[in-house]
């Protein structure tokens, strides 16, 4: 806040106050002129004055992975109510502290391991992509919205059961009393995200990993 006083021989001094990019004249008059209430109204308490005027209260960012998932994934690879230029803003600012968590993780390329003429199977069929998510649920099961920008990315590698659920491949036998399920792992990233009071954090967030083959007892 800046105060700008015009001293003059006038009956009143002008102070200029801008708070937030708003501008306000107030006259404080010099003198005891018949209307006047005798309250002096110092600077900070017309900032309050301002505050509750034009409702300048501290912006809340809390997202809601339910909204916008697919599938009930723990990610949402987009959602509408992204704060995109607060975001932008944060790395404008800060990037250079941050510039160390901006990467992408790599897909392998799958070597089939072939031991005495024998090839690798998968029991579940998926598949593994690299996704950069904007908003996800951590591992304490807090929805925050994660940097991704065009700008600053944020790669996940992830691996899909495309079956979760369903009964694995039929080409291993389990013995009787079994039942076999393709079941979805998860893993644990940390990720730069923005905190409901509008800060750049690192949290850690669940992501799919892989699909592996389980055996149940009936």
């Amino acid at each position: 806040m800046s105060i700008v006083t015009n001293h003059t021989f006038a009956s009143s001094i002008l102070i200029f106050i801008t708070i937030s990019n708003v501008m306000i004249l107030s006259h404080l008059c010099v003198g005891t002129p018949s209307n006047y209430s005798g309250a002096i109204v110092f600077p900070d308490r017309i900032e309050s004055m301002v505050s509750q005027r034009f409702g300048n209260t501290p912006r809340k960012f809390v997202a809601n992975v339910n909204s916008c998932a697919i599938d009930n994934q723990t990610f949402c690879l987009e959602d509408k109510n992204y704060p995109l230029d607060i975001i932008q803003g944060i790395l404008q600012r800060h990037g250079n502290e941050f510039s160390n968590v901006f990467s992408n993780d790599i897909i392998p390329i799958d070597n089939v391991m072939n031991r005495d003429n024998l090839e690798e199977i998968d029991l579940c069929d998926s598949y593994t992509d690299v996704l950069f998510p904007k908003t996800g649920k951590t591992k304490e099961g807090e929805d925050l919205y994660i940097f991704n920008t065009n700008e600053h990315k944020q790669g996940v590698r992830v691996g899909m059961c495309l079956g979760s659920g369903k009964q694995c491949k039929p080409i291993v036998s389990v013995p009787n009393g079994y039942r076999t399920e393709c079941v979805q792992h998860h893993v644990y990233h940390e990720l730069l995200s923005l905190s409901p009071n509008g800060q750049g954090v690192k949290e850690t967030f669940s992501f799919p990993a892989c699909c592996k083959c389980a055996a149940y007892r009936n």
